[in-house]
């Protein structure tokens, strides 16, 4: 049996769809602070403020 403080935590929670928009925004929130991220630089790029260096090249490969 369930008592009845469980019963009012458990009353306490959203609904399915509002713990899926609270799940949703988790999974968002990284994506767009990196598309943010993304866009700062490209502005700083075109207005000068950021050196653009090239990484040297390895021959073995992306992950050397």
């Amino acid at each position: 049996m369930v008592d009845e403080a469980t019963i009012q935590k458990l009353s306490a929670l959203p609904n399915k769809e509002g713990m899926l928009a609270k799940f949703a925004s988790c999974l968002n929130a990284p994506v767009i602070k990196f598309a943010m991220t993304v866009k700062a630089l490209a502005e700083a790029k075109e207005n000068g403020s950021v050196k653009t260096e090239e990484a040297p090249a390895t021959e073995e490969g992306c992950f050397a």
